[in-house]
């Protein structure tokens, strides 16, 4: 293409944007390099460009043999005014567990992401894409209810405590695909003995995992009825051995 043919359908092309998508600079490294500007002057940085419904083309041909010089020494400039974020290695220390094309992790972390086999020790308690898909796509219908909320129903306790569900916000999905009552699927009895005496208490009954920007309870039933979390590799695997 002629040098005045490139001006011309760069110029077009910058009607047609928002000065923001603009690119920096274009450089043809055998020829020179094009920036934009307006009426009084080019620039490499957008937002110096005054009157964006005047956006004007200007190029600069290489004479000297310094094209490729001339583009490092624009890249180094932006780069140098760039406000990064600083990097910090505890913030990759864990990262989300993935499923398919999913990624998730545990409210609770390592303390519930892995299970304990008796016979095999600890194991990884993962979902594959299938059965996270599944939850992920019910979940998404599911009416959101503060967290506070829902337990609150499945204790048994007053739902319309309005003051306390605002000091401590946050609303999660219930995986809850039969519709069952809360306080028959988020919580479950528990046996203790202390001083020779037994105590019967009601205990948490879900995992909470994010993901899909939600928080999702998953109740234990629903994991143990519809086979949801992975359990002990090397017991399923001596399963389908005797089969």
């Amino acid at each position: 293409m002629y040098w005045s043919d490139i001006v011309s359908e760069l110029e077009r092309h910058a009607q047609s944007y928002d000065r923001s998508t603009l690119p920096n600079a274009l450089f043809i490294l055998s020829k020179g390099f094009f920036i934009y500007g307006d009426e009084h002057f080019g620039s490499t940085y957008n937002s110096d460009i005054i009157n964006p419904n005047n956006i004007t083309v200007y190029g600069n041909p290489d004479y000297q043999g310094c094209c490729l010089y001339q583009l490092y020494d624009i890249i180094f400039s932006l780069l140098s005014d760039t406000k990064i974020q600083k990097a910090f290695p505890h913030q990759y220390y864990r990262l989300p567990l993935t499923a398919g094309e999913y990624s998730y992790e545990y409210s609770l972390g390592q303390f519930a992401e892995y299970g304990h086999c008796e016979k095999h020790g600890d194991y990884a308690r993962s979902f594959t894409p299938e059965t996270l898909e599944k939850i992920i796509n019910w979940c998404k219908t599911a009416e959101p209810i503060n967290w506070i909320k829902a337990t609150d129903i499945a204790y048994g306790i007053t739902s319309d405590n309005v003051e306390a569900y605002k000091r401590q916000p946050g609303d999660v999905r219930i995986y809850n695909p039969e519709n069952l009552p809360l306080s028959e699927i988020l919580v479950t009895d528990r046996t203790m003995t202390y001083e020779g005496k037994e105590i019967f208490n009601k205990v948490l009954a879900f995992d909470s995992i994010k993901s899909c920007g939600m928080t999702i309870y998953i109740p234990y039933y629903y994991q143990f009825t519809e086979n949801l979390v992975q359990t002990c590799p090397k017991c399923e695997k001596v399963k389908i051995q005797k089969k």
